[in-house]
């Protein structure tokens, strides 16, 4: 069960938004709709939303960022958290039935 919860969460997308190309400034400044547009990622481009970081592990935003887990070598965020809270409750259970 460890081992296909922890496949379940490293090979399941936690939420990558497309990097895009960056915008000319000049052009953002001269569109009226600039001010409704979404706020982009510094370092890749991507329209992030409230919620979402770049990780400097994978060189990409994430959708509800929560971090960056090396054990498993991937981004949780809200395309992957329920599958990772699934995964600690599966290594909670093998602890807790190895003290038992």
């Amino acid at each position: 069960i460890l081992a296909v919860t922890a496949y379940m969460v490293r090979f399941s997308d936690p939420g990558f938004i497309p990097p895009q190309f960056k915008r000319d400034l000049e052009s953002a400044d001269n569109n009226s709709v600039s001010n409704s547009v979404s706020p982009q990622c510094s370092k890749c481009g991507a329209s992030a939303g409230p919620l979402a970081k770049h990780c400097r592990y994978c060189d990409r935003c994430v959708a509800g960022w929560d971090h960056h887990c090396m054990w498993l070598g991937t981004c949780v965020g809200a395309g992957n958290h329920h599958r990772f809270v699934r995964f600690l409750a599966a290594q909670l259970a093998a602890v807790a039935l190895g003290f038992h």
